[in-house]
């Protein structure tokens, strides 16, 4: 069966809700430990980073590229990172921030519409609104 993004979001959302933020931060912790050693679980075809640049400073979030079909078989820290970035993604599309793709080479990014973690680009750039700068 075809999740569609609001399933995945609805899953996300559950997933994160059962952890405290200490716990989530250790799992991001643990997933970076594991990115940095190679020893991602067997689904992770690479890794991905969500930048966000808004008022309060740059934030980088690094996440597995998995196919959905997939996401079961990784361990709980890919899994978090999945929906720590699911959910930064979609905070920022209902904030109605621009989400490119930097293109080297070009000064024009490339709007992206949908995220999902088995078709992202190696790097997601978030641009928040910045009111009375």
């Amino acid at each position: 069966m075809t999740q569609t993004p609001n399933d995945r979001q609805t899953q996300s959302i559950a997933l994160l809700a059962s952890y405290s933020d200490e716990q989530i931060g250790a799992a991001m912790a643990r997933f970076r430990a594991r990115m940095a050693s190679g020893t991602l679980s067997a689904p992770v075809r690479g890794v991905g980073r969500l930048k966000r640049l808004d008022s309060s400073g740059d934030t980088e979030v690094y996440y597995p590229r998995v196919d959905l079909a997939s996401l079961d078989e990784l361990e709980l820290d890919e899994r978090i990172a999945v929906a720590v970035a699911e959910r930064i993604v979609g905070e920022a599309q209902r904030a109605n921030a621009n989400i490119v793709i930097p293109t080297p080479g070009s000064s024009t990014p490339v709007p992206l519409t949908t995220f999902d973690v088995a078709n992202a680009p190696d790097e997601v750039m978030i641009l928040s609104p910045i009111v009375g700068g």
